[in-house]
């Protein structure tokens, strides 16, 4: 079991959950599963800026919402 440093965050337990909760075609899982175990608090802080993005993309996704006919939530500016 891989310990973690100062200043590093341990992601397994966010990992688990987004294994467990996620669709698995969503990208957001994709992502965080392929992550290492440990990351610097900054490059976490980075991270997580980019995850909440995608999980604003994929729709709430990871709130359970039924998405079989649900159509991409994209910013107005990419539908272009």
């Amino acid at each position: 079991m891989p310990r973690t440093t100062p200043g590093s965050v341990d992601i397994a337990d966010l990992q688990m959950f987004v294994r467990e909760n996620l669709p698995e075609d969503s990208i957001l899982r994709c992502i965080i599963l392929a992550e290492s175990r440990t990351l610097q608090g900054v490059e976490y802080l980075a991270k997580l800026e980019v995850w909440l993005s995608l999980l604003r993309l994929e729709d709430g996704s990871i709130l359970g919402r039924d998405h079989s006919q649900a159509q991409p939530s994209w910013p107005k500016k990419w539908a272009d």
